[in-house]
């Protein structure tokens, strides 16, 4: 979605910096609804990316839960950026989505701690 909302906001409509163009809103949506149709069809729906990497030992309910609250806001944020935003914070969001599962694959390996991941994500989210 990221990358699609920047090459839309640099080539089909360059007002970008905050104003809304209809076919913003038809990306969204579009690439939300794609992603729940694979979901749906190929994903499951317990074992899910971020949802699904382990917290460390210490991480208590509240920390779980601040972190998941986090992320959550974070990808809303990012969807808000794609649709309104300057072609270069389109682009931005791109640190993120890209860190997640180059850092899951960290973590399976034993290269990165579940720690590191959560760390190292959330900074990429900023």
């Amino acid at each position: 979605r990221a990358l699609i909302a920047t090459c839309a906001s640099l080539w089909f409509w360059p007002t970008g910096g905050g104003s809304i163009h209809p076919g913003s809103y038809l990306m969204v949506l579009t690439t939300c609804g794609c992603a729940d149709l694979v979901t749906h069809r190929a994903g499951s729906q317990e074992q899910r990316t971020t949802n699904a990497m382990p917290y460390p030992r210490h991480a208590s309910p509240r920390d779980i839960a601040f972190a998941k609250e986090f992320y959550r806001d974070a990808q809303i944020h990012a969807t808000l950026i794609a649709a309104t935003g300057h072609p270069t914070l389109c682009f931005l969001s791109l640190l993120g989505i890209q860190a997640a599962p180059f850092l899951m694959t960290l973590v399976r390996k034993g290269l990165a701690t579940s720690s590191t991941y959560h760390c190292v994500y959330s900074l990429a989210l900023l």
